[in-house]
């Protein structure tokens, strides 16, 4: 083909009839929340616009929050990002930040459909360093671009915990749109842009800190150091306006019992409070054996997590999303408390499961197992009102099918210790 002649690729456009089939489903729950929003009081920021009246007053924020429907146990990022909202009378507040979330919500939606939207190794050879030049992708890179506006709308229509918990005014639409920056800018080889996304959700919350052995080990240091930057910025301010006092109190006395508080309310749960349910009761007896329980649960998903990563090393280091896929997995298994928002952290994995697939990292078999146990987490927020059991609540499926999910991803971790090493891995 002479250079002068357009190619075929060139000359293909998508259907509009297409396009509006595939963007519907967004538009329609983009403006059905936000009116859904804007009717529905959110409990989770009128414990924002309350919470934050002591910080404006200069009072220790983690203090006397008996007040509060339920503890605002943030650190203090948390609380500078709700100045502004606290400032305004709560009517006028709580608007803004309904429409905040929701233009969340449609920024995660653009940033999907950029970022994430795979390109030619030849055109993008920074986001293609260290992947697996022996993989046979079952769709090409070309064809998968030239979908990606139909399926990147479709993805996050289906993932229902993105949007059905918008009206009750929760930061995790926040995080979601961090989270999913995180992934699309490591896909764009952007990693000082990665590494600010990486800090900002660590300060809102510090469980996404578990992500830093998993960025260390595909070699994306700069990530890490950027983040680390930005954690050194942010010790600085606390250290100079005394705030780290208020954010000890947090660590040391608000966080333990916070847990403690999910668990006697019945709001939430975590992998503790259901093996209390079903298999061992004693669990839930009391307070002690409660928070004993989590501490060996978090320890030993911690070094599962760990153990997986130097076991499959040489699989993440060519395939840095799976080892990033364990990471967020294992981020919302070792929270103590969890609701359907919080699954809005493993949005990345959601993408990577079918995108692996495309691109010939995954085989048919593990996207079948993975997209059944994806379906009961995203059907779950849907029945939430019905029970599967006699006990055994939809919140509780999402967080078993979550916990074989992690296991899942496991289990690629053994197998690539047992197989031997590609020649693009012998490498490494």
């Amino acid at each position: 083909m002479t250079p002068d002649m357009p190619s075929p690729e060139g000359r293909r456009k998508l259907s509009p009839i297409l396009l509006g089939a595939a963007w519907a489903p967004i538009v329609f729950l983009t403006v059905k929340y936000l009116l859904y929003c804007v009717a529905t009081p959110g409990i989770d920021f009128m414990i924002y616009h309350e919470g934050v009246q002591p910080f404006l007053h200069g009072q220790n924020p983690y203090l006397n929050q008996e007040r509060l429907p339920a503890p605002m146990a943030y650190p203090i990022f948390g609380f500078l990002l709700c100045v502004p909202f606290g400032l305004l009378p709560e009517k006028t507040a709580e608007t803004l930040w309904d429409i905040t979330q929701v233009a969340l919500f449609a920024a995660t939606a653009w940033v999907l459909l950029v970022s994430y939207r795979p390109r030619p190794r030849e055109e993008d050879e920074s986001a293609s360093e260290g992947a697996d030049s022996n993989v046979a992708p079952r769709i090409s890179d070309d064809d998968l671009a030239f979908y990606w506006p139909v399926l990147a709308p479709l993805f996050l229509a289906v993932f229902t915990p993105a949007y059905m918990d918008l009206h009750v005014g929760n930061i995790q639409p926040l995080n979601l749109f961090l989270v999913t920056l995180l992934g699309g800018a490591l896909l764009r080889g952007r990693q000082t842009l990665a590494g600010g996304a990486l800090a900002a959700l660590c300060a809102l919350k510090i469980l996404p800190v578990v992500l830093i052995p998993a960025l260390l080990l595909s070699g994306r240091r700069r990530t890490v150091a950027v983040a680390a930057v930005c954690f050194g910025l942010y010790g600085v301010l606390l250290l100079v306006t005394g705030w780290w006092r208020w954010e000890l109190e947090l660590m040391t006395h608000l966080m333990p019992r916070f847990s403690l508080i999910a668990w006697e309310r019945g709001f939430a749960t975590s992998l503790p409070s259901l093996a209390g349910k079903f298999l061992w009761p004693e669990i839930l007896s009391n307070a002690d054996s409660f928070r004993l329980v989590l501490r060996v649960v978090t320890l030993g998903l911690g070094t599962a997590y760990l153990a997986a990563l130097w076991v499959g090393r040489r699989r993440y280091r060519t395939d840095w999303q799976e080892g990033v896929t364990l990471g967020l997995l294992t981020l919302v298994l070792m929270s103590p408390v969890i609701q359907y928002h919080h699954f809005v952290w493993a949005f990345p994995a959601w993408v990577w499961l079918f995108t692996g697939f495309f691109q010939g990292r995954t085989g048919p078999l593990f996207l079948s197992l993975s997209g059944i146990l994806w379906g009961v987490i995203l059907a779950g927020r849907v029945f939430q009102e019905y029970l599967f059991g006699p006990r055994l609540e939809p919140r509780d499926a999402a967080l078993l099918a979550l916990a074989l999910l992690w296991t899942l991803h496991l289990t690629r971790a053994l197998g690539s210790f047992a197989r031997p090493p590609r020649p693009s891995e012998e490498r490494l």
